[in-house]
């Protein structure tokens, strides 16, 4: 669901950035000239697209390591929930 809002929000951001709307040919060079909000949009979805692989990994191994510990199950949750709001 993060990954679904933050890729909504980021094309949402680009294509409200010109008044043409979103530039298919170019996507790249589109994204070069934003700023403002189009651009906190776009940086946050690429910033939680490189954080997850590490999360992802952390998690499965604090799993793995201690099954039944529910002091790191909110840890993990409390890590993600300050993602998505902060």
């Amino acid at each position: 669901m993060t990954y679904a809002f933050s890729g909504a929000g980021s094309a949402a951001g680009v294509a409200a950035s010109t008044e043409k709307g979103r530039d298919n040919l170019y996507p790249r060079k589109q994204t070069q000239a934003l700023e403002g909000l189009p651009l906190r949009l776009h940086s946050a979805h690429y910033n939680l697209m490189e954080m997850f692989p590490g999360f992802a990994l952390s998690a499965a191994l604090a799993q793995s390591m201690a099954p039944g510990d529910q002091t790191l199950i909110n840890l993990l949750g409390l890590h993600v929930l300050s993602k998505v709001f902060l």
